[in-house]
């Protein structure tokens, strides 16, 4: 069930320091994965073992859920994307983006975004600020958003058809600005292969509805080819982070990263970020600027979520450095 872990998920250097298993958490994730395999959580806690990079300072395990067992969590135990579908139905129901603070409202004010992708979770990012920004009604999310599932569930041919309702069309009133992307690679430590509700796939519902283009990573060759690239709680589930990160700082002018930043970790995650990633990024010229302190959340974001800008080019971030500071 555990397999060593020698060096750091997203450094990968050796040197590591051990600390305190109180540091350890279990979610729901992982009481679902202990439910199924018989066990508790303080039993597997025994087995586990987690480090702080010295060279990134990141806390990860050193001693984790084997391969089998880690596809298992992502694939059959929990194939879906709780938070990802929390924020489609909010958005479905109450016509409520997902909460980042004003940085949808200030990047379109202080960059020009003309193509825009994301990694991973195609409902944890900007995608519904992009959406509710073209779309000129609305008002009919609900009705138009009810109609996509029904249809994409009905194309099971061996499931009761649901009835679907008088068709809304929206593209009359729906601008596209912006051309969107999302980018998957062939991790299996992230959601995408078995996320549904009902009977919809969060990928298939999601290309409907943002008519973005998919791509491998491993397709975009084009430097420069995005304005804005984006990694929403999506990069600590890459099993290869820092590579598909430099790989984005490539195709893109500017990245961004939100990820959990905390001295704590849970059992779904084979690392987090510390505040002191943003100082590792720079000295190997990923040059890097924390927002979270800049980015006006109202007093509303409850999760222990840093959020960075960064850039290959030393011009560009400069840029970017001044609009923000």
């Amino acid at each position: 069930m555990f397999a060593n872990i020698t060096k750091c998920p997203f450094c990968k250097s050796s040197y590591g320091i051990k600390i305190e298993k109180d540091k350890i958490h279990s979610d729901f994730y992982g009481e679902k994965l202990f439910k199924e395999s018989n066990i508790k959580f303080e039993e597997v806690k025994k087995d586990l073992e987690i480090k702080k990079c010295r060279k990134c300072s990141s806390i990860y395990f050193s001693r984790w859920f084997n391969d089998q067992i880690q596809k298992d969590l992502f694939l059959s135990v929990y194939g879906q994307h709780n938070r990802g579908w929390q924020n489609f139905y909010k958005f479905k129901d109450k016509n409520e983006t997902i909460n980042h603070g004003d940085l949808f409202k200030k990047l379109n004010r202080l960059l020009k975004i003309e193509n825009y992708g994301e990694y991973g979770c195609p409902f944890s990012g900007l995608m519904f600020d992009f959406f509710k920004k073209e779309n000129l009604k609305n008002d009919k999310n609900k009705i138009f958003l009810d109609q996509l599932m029904v249809d994409l569930s009905n194309n099971d041919r061996f499931l009761k058809k649901k009835k679907v309702k008088k068709k809304l069309d929206i593209k009359e009133k729906f601008k596209k600005t912006v051309t969107k992307n999302i980018i998957v690679d062939e991790s299996f430590l992230i959601w995408g292969r078995n996320c549904l509700s009902n009977n919809c796939s969060c990928l298939a519902l999601s290309k409907k509805l943002f008519k973005f283009n998919l791509y491998h990573s491993n397709e975009i060759k084009k430097k420069k080819q995005f304005d804005v690239f984006g990694f929403f709680n999506t990069l600590d589930h890459s099993k290869e982070p820092l590579e598909i990160l430099r790989k984005a700082l490539s195709f893109s002018r500017y990245v961004i990263i939100q990820s959990h930043a905390t001295d704590e970790i849970t059992c779904q995650h084979s690392y987090i970020f510390t505040k002191g990633i943003t100082k590792f990024l720079n000295k190997i010229k990923i040059y890097s600027l924390n927002l979270t302190k800049k980015i006006n959340f109202n007093n509303k974001n409850k999760y222990p979520d840093i959020y960075i800008i960064c850039s290959s080019n030393k011009k560009d971030f400069s840029l970017v450095k001044n609009i923000f500071d």
